[in-house]
């Protein structure tokens, strides 16, 4: 239970697992404290963040994740 990883479907593991190994320099479970998130896959050097999502999600929450990022200088 206090693994990051409990209660992720195989589907979203297996994503997070195909994003790193098509682009070693990502991170997996990168955390951000400064906007209190904890991204799937982050590619550092490219200001990227990979969201994998199986699950629904309402559009404000959408909107507030992307919107968290940006205001570190990620998309």
């Amino acid at each position: 239970p206090t693994c990051r990883q409990n209660g992720k479907s195989e589907v979203h593991l297996q994503l997070q697992i195909y994003i790193k190994n098509l682009i070693p320099e990502t991170t997996l479970e990168h955390r951000f404290p400064e906007i209190n998130r904890i991204a799937d896959v982050a590619w550092p050097s490219k200001k990227l963040i990979f969201e994998i999502q199986c699950s629904p999600m309402s559009p404000s929450e959408m909107l507030s994740r992307y919107a968290d990022y940006q205001k570190i200088g990620y998309q």
